[in-house]
């Protein structure tokens, strides 16, 4: 059996028996994006039909993302804890990104108004404190906008922002 199909097996016997807590270490390392879903499915429809509670390990973000309750555990200690809107709320940022119609009068602007941005390639980058706040910057950048999209924070963002921490030293 591949290394998928082996992790496959193992959740399959976990869940077998449906008990009433389930651990799960890291249960979708090494598995493809299809049969990570299908899992989380699974278990989901598992928890909402029996009140099953699951406790997991992962170090994918987006899994934790989908949880009721997140604890950050960073050298041991727990650095955070909350419903992962509060911590992307907490320790992530929305942006503003911004493909401008001419980037050198773009660019010229930004200055002259004093307004904090980067450049992430083609496009200007704008850190929120709000949401709410794109809709003040789009309407102060009148006739110069090609396209633009804002993003929220992730629980990626969030875990850099609790840890500190990109890549571990």
């Amino acid at each position: 059996m591949s290394g998928g199909q082996k992790r496959r097996a193992d959740i399959a016997r976990a869940l077998i028996h449906q008990p009433k807590i389930l651990f799960l270490d890291e249960p979708t390392t090494g598995l493809d994006p299809q049969t990570r879903k299908n899992v989380w499915n699974t278990i989901q429809e598992l928890q909402k039909d029996s009140g099953m509670t699951v406790f997991l390990t992962t170090h994918y973000m987006e899994e934790a993302d989908e949880a009721d309750f997140v604890i950050v555990i960073d050298d041991g200690l727990i650095a955070a804890k909350g419903t992962p809107t509060e911590l992307k709320d907490r320790y992530s940022y929305d942006t503003l990104r911004v493909k401008a119609k001419d980037e050198k009068q773009m660019e010229d602007l930004l200055s002259k108004e004093k307004i904090a941005f980067f450049r992430k390639n083609e496009l200007f980058v704008f850190n929120l404190t709000s949401t709410l706040d794109a809709i003040d910057l789009v309407n102060r950048l009148p006739g110069m906008i090609e396209s633009f999209q804002v993003l929220n924070g992730t629980m990626d963002d969030a875990f850099i922002g609790i840890t500190g921490k990109e890549i571990r030293e």
